[in-house]
């Protein structure tokens, strides 16, 4: 028979063979504590009566949470898209009506200057004076005025004789030989008056040798019409400087007059001398610009289906996050040959300019700052097509992973706290299927059966930003992340 020492070790070795043996059989202690979790988990729903919620994948936000955030959310409904193209473009001036170079088509000095770089002028505005030197202008005046006074002497004698000869006191042979030498002189008026007009003198210059009787030894260099000449005489200034002082101190000028001219820059000044074709100044006028777009081959099709659908163009201003739009431009017309350095079209809108600033200075003199600018950065932007019952959202609203993209979806969230009955909104990210975007736009397909439904409410910003939350919760072992 065994001793009771020997019973007790064989119980001990037999206690421990059967841990061993339970041990290879049993699961895991982190196992079991999760079917142990999980148990308590099914008898808390047991108790409840419904079903425990799954948290997984939502973002909770207080209110103070969502200010923060600066959220914007809207809800979904279907509208239409128009789909654009962004094309370089610049502001140049317009050939036809920009710049007007004043040069001078008689030889003088500068005696006077009128104005300065910068100034706003009107026509007929004094620019300059020039004292007259040619040698070749002077002879011919004169020249002018003594044909002019050998007409005069004619008429009297032709009026002279005209009477004797209808009496009888004269033969009529003598009355035709006056009439054959005014003819003469009228000619000879008539080739002094082409000479001052070739040497750069005007009708009105020439009309006022002829009535003065004086020549012309000084001009006064004035503001140029859109259509008429630059000079008048300095007797006749006077007067018609008066008038045009009247002008200028209306507060406002008709466009079709002009807003004015600007001075860009003055080449001489006082003692100068100069002579046929020297420039005496530069004036702008950059109220009518044209914006000039660079359109590859594959965006003038584009370009010519929105002449002809009579549809208009919109014009970005300014640098990126700070743009300025405009809208209504219509197409001019595009070049027909291809620009050889950049391998583009050229076309061409017309821009009607904005005055930026006015001042004056203590005398009066207008200084004027246009907002747009010849050699301006801008981008056209050409409708291309329309999409009809899409979802458009903001470029912030949808956040995208590798080829998948979200929104992320508005819920109530309500709890009791502090015996208080508070909202909060839980988001929760939706796939979505993008058709297109843009720089601000992102247009998402309309699935009648899919995840996203009409009237949900989704946020229209920040998606991004929920979307770090969201991966911060998972790295953190969580279910669901709070802000508050």
């Amino acid at each position: 028979m065994y001793s009771k020492s020997m019973w007790l070790t064989f119980s001990a070795v037999l206690l421990f063979g059967l841990g061993l043996a339970v041990g290879w059989a049993l699961p895991s202690g982190d196992f079991m504590a999760e079917l142990i979790r999980g148990a308590a988990d099914d008898h808390h729903d047991d108790e409840e009566g419904e079903p425990h919620e799954d948290h997984e994948d939502v973002v909770v936000l207080s209110k103070e949470a969502e200010k923060n955030l600066g959220l914007k959310v809207g809800r979904i409904e279907p509208s239409d898209f128009t789909r654009k193209i962004r094309l370089p473009a610049s502001v140049i001036e317009n050939p036809s009506r920009s710049r007007r170079s004043i040069s001078t088509n008689v030889t003088g000095i500068i005696t006077n200057i009128h104005v300065a770089p910068g100034q706003v002028v009107q026509p007929n505005e004094p620019l300059l004076d020039l004292q007259l030197t040619g040698e070749a202008l002077a002879t011919t005046q004169s020249e002018l005025l003594d044909t002019i006074r050998q007409l005069e002497v004619l008429d009297i004698e032709y009026r002279r004789v005209e009477a004797l000869a209808q009496s009888g006191g004269v033969a009529g042979k003598r009355k035709l030989e006056l009439e054959y030498e005014r003819k003469r002189l009228d000619a000879r008026r008539g080739v002094y008056t082409q000479e001052l007009l070739v040497h750069g003198l005007n009708h009105r210059q020439i009309d006022h040798i002829i009535t003065s009787g004086n020549l012309i030894r000084e001009l006064t260099i004035y503001v140029p019409s859109r259509l008429s000449g630059i000079g008048a005489p300095r007797e006749a200034a006077q007067s018609l400087k008066n008038a045009t002082i009247e002008f200028a101190r209306h507060d406002s000028i008709e466009t079709d007059s002009g807003s004015g001219f600007t001075i860009e820059s003055l080449e001489v000044f006082p003692g100068k001398s100069v002579k046929p074709g020297d420039d005496l100044c530069h004036l702008s006028d950059h109220e009518q610009l044209l914006i000039r777009g660079e359109a590859f081959e594959n965006d003038v099709e584009s370009l010519a289906k929105m002449n002809s659908r009579g549809d208009t163009a919109s014009i970005e201003f300014g640098i990126e996050g700070h743009h300025t739009h405009r809208d209504g431009f219509r197409l001019l017309y595009i070049q027909n040959h291809v620009d050889l350095d950049s391998q583009t079209f050229h076309f061409y809108l017309p821009l009607k300019n904005e005055v930026l600033n006015e001042s004056r200075d203590a005398d009066g003199v207008l200084y004027r700052s246009w907002r747009f600018k010849p050699g301006q950065r801008v981008h056209v932007v050409v409708p291309v097509e329309t999409w009809t019952e899409r979802i458009v959202l903001p470029l912030e609203a949808v956040v995208q992973e590798g080829p998948e993209a979200f929104v992320f979806r508005q819920h109530i969230h309500e709890h009791e706290e502090e015996e208080e009955h508070e909202h909060e909104f839980e988001y929760e990210p939706v796939p979505v299927h993008i058709e297109y975007q843009d720089k601000h736009n992102v247009v998402i397909e309309y699935e009648p059966d899919g995840e996203l439904k009409l009237q949900d409410i989704v946020a229209l910003n920040s998606a991004y930003r929920l979307q770090l939350a969201l991966k911060a919760d998972a790295g953190g072992g969580g279910h669901h992340h709070h802000d508050h």
